[in-house]
């Protein structure tokens, strides 16, 4: 603590500074002394400012100094609860003037502070009257004005959860203040808890979890929304009221361990380890059911060896951290496990093959396990599988592509097999042709066809495909798996035919995507087009007519595109390294608009990124010069089939002819 407090001391020490001391809550007035002496280095002006939901802090801190927050005024109280207790429409019904009456009672109640009046009104959101009634008579009842009377709102709203939703919340406090919830990490947990209960007959687990998840958002019982580039959430926060109302709830079964623990209570299930050293006198209860560490092994991951015989019951086992050199064989013990993450233990170079024993395993996340090199051979026994995470980051040059740059693997096999784990909903990556196959008795290797069979696969897969892969004969192996929205088909750097097996056009052919698909990246396939699925139709817009982005990088012997300008959907086309490609369409501009709209060329295309094309000429094939026409009017002529291109970027192509050129660098300027 010396050695901290002189290094902060450093810092302030004849410095001008703001500095604020978020939820204090310290009632020692000889403590707060200590404290403002010791901060109290800074220039003239400098500030400090203290929030605190304690009184008794705001006196000892000084009364002459405190500013207190009266929270809304009536009318925005009332503005607020209406913007979350109704539907748009609701103003249309007759019960909707009732409900405004009983509405401004209730939000009296709720003493104007925003959090609260928030969580009423989305609990009474779509309820009846009926409900609204008997909730302004009941509902408040026992709650009182005094220091915890938001608390109090706070657990009515709990109180009002279905069983499987008060589990799904209360689970919640296990993690940190502030800490960014994942969504599908936290619905993968429900599930492996068996808190979720499907809402209807015909809805998966998975489905029924994401249910849950929205409604505690729409009830907000979470906050600070993050959502990816879809408009799907992705990261969610809990308030520090709601967090405390989860974990006075779920306390007793909630233990928060950390580098002095060495106990604790016999209740306790659930178990949050963060950073620090594991203490080896750690004692843990049997009956958990949790076990969650964020880089607290030691170098060697003596825990896992010491502990395991006394996590029979655990459900969920989170081991992150450098520290896992391999797996014991133990883990095959742990026959209740359903959720394994061993991600970003960077020395881990195998799994054990009892691993294959764990009957009742949904998730296992092997992410950022760099060393990793094979599964075991009977992987394909853990027939209940539901999520299977191989990415790593193990970068190696690659330019930038979001999450999926970091999918890389050092030469990791897939064992053969994996067409069996049918439940798989989560594959981000699947490895064939790695390795030379010897003999099938030496080498179980996986095979493309073992895709064919997940058809329950969701979101995203890249497909590696080593040099060594050879044809196996099946048919349209993505195809049938509808729910696949990005596909990324990536071939190894090497392409030499002396040394590998590999029959691009063929392997090519029978990895048709989906119809659905919203994305689709192909890196360093060497054939010369594209097969059949894209050219049969003459374009994607109907075999593929969702596309939103494309990528094609170091395909350097492709000579012809499928045409892609029927695309509606498509927002980002990307082309680097293609050395023979000529044209962007393998027709001429005159025959291509031939009865067509220039305005259905691209209708929705913004981003076009050109890079490294040395043999491009132009977009279309030349053709003769309309008499009378000159440079900048066939420019502008080309320019309407982009109507909503925003940025262009055309880089390396030595060939391009002057007008074609200009076309392409100016069309954001003649739109």
């Amino acid at each position: 603590m010396e050695l901290v407090q002189k290094q902060f001391q450093e810092q302030l020490r004849g410095k001008k500074y703001l500095l604020v001391l978020d939820d204090v809550w310290n009632e020692d007035c000889e403590k707060w002394r200590n404290l403002c002496r010791f901060l109290t280095l800074g220039q003239q002006g400098s500030r400090i400012v203290v929030t605190t939901r304690s009184e008794m802090t705001a006196k000892i801190i000084g009364e002459k100094h405190t500013h207190k927050l009266h929270g809304l005024s009536e009318e925005n109280s009332r503005l607020l609860f209406e913007s979350v207790a109704f539907d748009k429409g609701e103003h249309e019904h007759a019960s909707h003037l009732e409900l405004v009456e009983i509405g401004k009672k209730i939000v009296e109640k709720c003493y104007n502070i925003p959090l609260a009046i928030k969580a009423v009104g989305s609990l009474l959101f779509g309820q009846p009257v009926n409900k609204w009634q008997t909730f302004e008579h009941s509902g408040f009842a026992g709650i009182g004005k005094g220091d915890n009377e938001i608390m109090s709102i706070l657990k009515l709203s709990y109180h009002n959860l279905r069983p499987s939703l008060k589990n799904c919340f209360s689970y919640c406090a296990l993690f940190p203040k502030d800490y960014r919830l994942e969504r599908k990490e936290l619905i993968s947990l429900w599930i492996a808890q068996g808190y979720i209960v499907s809402l209807d007959r015909d809805q998966s687990i998975e489905d029924a979890a994401e249910e849950h998840f929205m409604i505690l958002v729409r009830r907000c019982f979470f906050q600070d929304v993050e959502k990816d580039r879809y408009g799907d959430i992705e990261y969610v926060k809990m308030h520090d009221l709601m967090h405390d109302v989860a974990l006075e709830v779920g306390r007793e079964e909630i233990g928060i361990g950390s580098s002095n623990t060495t106990k604790l209570g016999d209740k306790v299930r659930h178990v949050y380890f963060g950073r620090g050293t594991f203490s080896q006198n750690y004692s843990l209860k049997s009956k958990i059911r949790s076990f969650i560490s964020s880089w607290a092994w030691g170098e060697l991951g003596y825990p896992v060896n010491a502990h395991i015989d006394s996590w029979m019951c655990v459900r969920v086992l989170v081991l992150r951290g450098p520290g896992i050199v391999r797996l014991p064989d133990s883990i095959g013990k742990l026959l209740h496990l359903r959720y394994l993450d061993l991600s970003f233990n960077c020395n881990l170079e195998g799994l054990s093959d009892s691993i294959s024993r764990l009957h009742n395993l949904q998730t296992l996340d092997l992410s950022y396990c760099i060393q990793l090199t094979e599964l075991p051979k009977k992987f394909s026994e853990l027939i209940k599988l539901r999520h299977l995470d191989l990415a790593n980051c193990n970068l190696t040059g690659m330019p930038c592509m979001d999450k999926w740059t970091n999918l890389r693997c050092l030469n990791i096999s897939l064992p053969s097999g994996m067409g069996k784990l049918t439940n798989l909903r989560v594959l981000p990556l699947f490895v064939v042709g790695m390795e030379k196959r010897v003999s099938t008795e030496e080498q179980c290797m996986g095979e493309l066809k073992d895709l064919k069979p997940l058809t329950n696969l969701k979101g995203g897969i890249m497909i590696k495909i080593g040099k060594f892969y050879k044809n196996d004969g099946g048919e349209e192996y993505l195809k049938g798996l509808k729910y696949l929205t990005e596909v990324h088909i990536m071939f190894v750097d090497n392409a030499d035919e002396d040394d590998g097996c590999l029959e691009w056009e063929d392997v090519m052919e029978k990895l048709e995507p989906p119809s659905n698909l919203k994305i689709f990246s192909l890196w360093r396939y060497m054939g010369t087009t594209i097969p059949r699925w894209g050219r049969a139709l003459d374009n994607w817009a109907l075999s593929l007519p969702l596309l939103v982005e494309i990528w094609f990088y170091r395909c350097i012997n492709l000579e012809q595109l499928p045409s892609l300008r029927k695309l509606r959907n498509l927002k980002s086309l990307r082309l680097e390294s293609l050395h023979k490609l000529e044209y962007m369409e393998n027709t001429s501009s005159n025959n291509a608009n031939e009865g067509e709209d220039f305005t259905t060329f691209f209708p929705s295309l913004e981003s076009l990124y050109i890079n490294d094309l040395g043999s491009l000429k132009g977009w279309w094939r030349e053709e003769e010069l309309v008499e009378d026409e000159d440079d900048d009017e066939r420019i502008l002529r080309s320019s309407f089939t982009f109507p909503r291109l925003s940025t262009v970027v055309v880089i390396g192509c030595p060939k391009l002819t002057s007008s074609q050129r200009k076309m392409m660098t100016v069309l954001e300027f003649t739109r």
